[in-house]
């Protein structure tokens, strides 16, 4: 049944109901040619009733009843089946005209390909159904176009991120090729610079990784954000002795992969101290409300403007390319965090710092149950 054509099904539909109507009818027909069919004859029958009328009671009108023959019965038969015959017929050609509509927005469908993503069928209008799959047919393209627009940016991002260090190897390595007695020196600064770019590469691929890692884990951990946030702080109080810290931690806890949840945390904090200025000010806090847990992170840094401000959650973007390459990292942090805070069930939001700087507020369900997609196979 799957793959015959809607408009077979109709009618086939359609032939099935007169099919069963008709033979109701018919049965109908039958039933009522027994029981009504009065034949006033004056020839001699073999069954008769006399009744006398309220007029004249003396005269008398013989009557009875008459079963209908062969022919009868077959004049019946061959009507209903020349009448479904013409039903079905006159269904399938008007489910055809119906469908029309149906025909034109398949054809329009299939000539857009995946070059043409960015098409939306406008100029087709049909019944209340069949606009309403234009609409979300033209909402699909829509959100596959922004997927597809999406891929590319991430997949030239790679591209640069990976291309730029090697090119800074190879050209090192030619202009050592250049000295015929290289120094002990030229040996040390190379390999430098290898070792630097190498290390550049690696933690690119590392963050490429972890990406690609953030579907298939479990969230069933039971977390208290602030001693998580404690322990951070303290790892990086350490590799930032010229930060200031500013640290409220009211208990609060959720459900989460605890790995994941600290590596989209750990971004953050490391955002603020990177992004800082000198003897800047980093201010870490966990408010317990009462279904979810909120994580502020806030800085006295250089901030973002306000239109980098609607793309900062993209993989590989950075509103200062050049400022940003200077600082080290290649834009991924803030994506890795938006996807692990996203599969959580919970939100990030950006907002200038009143005084100088960003701050980044993460907001997280107490119990949230995980869904399907993110799940250990």
């Amino acid at each position: 049944m799957s793959k015959i054509s809607l408009r077979m099904r109709v009618t086939l539909i359609t032939a099935v109901t007169l099919i069963a109507a008709c033979l109701v009818l018919a049965a109908l027909i039958v039933y009522s040619s027994k029981v009504l069919i009065i034949d006033f004859s004056s020839s001699p029958k073999s069954e008769s009733t006399q009744v006398s009328s309220e007029d004249d009671q003396d005269s008398m009108v013989e009557f009875e009843y008459t079963y209908p023959g062969r022919k009868f019965y077959r004049y019946v038969d061959i009507s209903i089946l020349a009448v479904l015959g013409a039903g079905v017929v006159a269904v399938y050609f008007a489910t055809g005209f119906a469908l029309k509509p149906v025909n034109t927005l398949c054809s329009k469908i299939s000539k857009i390909d995946v070059k043409k993503t960015g098409q939306r069928i406008d100029d087709f209008t049909a019944g209340k159904e069949l606009n309403d799959l234009k609409t979300a047919f033209n909402q699909l393209l829509e959100r596959t176009d922004e997927a597809i627009q999406r891929e590319k940016r991430f997949s030239a991002g790679a591209a640069h991120e990976l291309k730029t260090p090697l090119t800074i190897i190879k050209t090192n390595l030619d202009v050592l090729r250049l000295s015929d007695k290289p120094t002990d020196e030229e040996y040390a600064q190379t390999i430098s610079v290898v070792e630097d770019q190498t290390d550049r590469m690696t933690k690119l691929v590392k963050d490429l990784f972890a990406m690609t890692a953030l579907e298939g884990y479990e969230i069933s951990d039971t977390v208290r954000l602030d001693l998580l946030m404690g322990q951070i702080v303290d790892e990086y109080k350490g590799l930032s002795p010229d930060i200031h810290w500013q640290i409220s931690l009211s208990p609060c806890t959720v459900t989460a992969n605890a790995v994941m949840i600290k590596h989209a945390l750990s971004n953050l904090v490391q955002n603020a101290i990177k992004y800082n200025t000198a003897d800047g000010t980093v201010s870490v806090s966990v408010r317990n409300e009462e279904t979810a847990c909120i994580v502020e992170v806030a800085d006295t840094g250089i901030g973002i403007s306000e239109e980098a401000a609607q793309h900062i959650f993209e993989p590989f973007y950075r509103e200062d390319k050049s400022r940003s390459r200077k600082i080290g990292g290649a834009g991924l942090g803030l994506a890795i965090a938006y996807d692990i805070i996203t599969d959580h069930g919970g939100t990030i939001t950006y907002h200038p710092n009143h005084t100088q700087g960003s701050v980044f507020v993460v907001k997280l369900q107490k119990h949230y149950l995980s869904q399907s997609c993110c799940a250990a196979d």
